[in-house]
């Protein structure tokens, strides 16, 4: 690292990451504008946030022992989406139940207006 650069401590992993100087992140800014050409095409674009983050998270071959906790964050990470998912999809499904039963009421109700009027209109003719 430079003289210009710190050591910070990455919120979701607790891994020290390096911070690169201002000219640093400048120059590494213009290489991706670069390397995305002029099309800026999203998937270049979140390839390259992804690498960054990646390089931040491990600037050197040293920084590469706290994997293992960063991968068993993200595994710990996706099993609480999974789960979340889980738990939205049952909601939804239950509640797409109770609005069909709903409807299926109504639709009673419905008919059975419709066959009283028809026996109304039966008995007075």
């Amino acid at each position: 690292m430079d003289g210009n650069s710190a050591q910070l401590i990455d919120i979701d992993t607790g891994i020290a990451v390096a911070a690169a100087s201002t000219s640093s992140k400048k120059q590494q800014q213009k290489t991706q504008q670069q390397s995305l050409g002029a099309t800026g095409a999203v998937a270049d674009t979140d390839t390259a946030q992804t690498e960054q983050h990646i390089d931040n998270m491990f600037p050197d071959e040293a920084s590469l022992e706290g994997i293992e906790v960063v991968a068993e964050n993200m595994r710990r990470r996706l099993t609480e989406v999974r789960s979340t998912l889980r738990t939205l999809l049952r909601a939804q499904s239950a509640s797409a139940g109770q609005q069909q039963q709903q409807s299926v009421e109504a639709t009673k109700v419905a008919i059975n207006e419709l066959h009283q009027r028809i026996s109304e209109m039966k008995a007075k003719a």
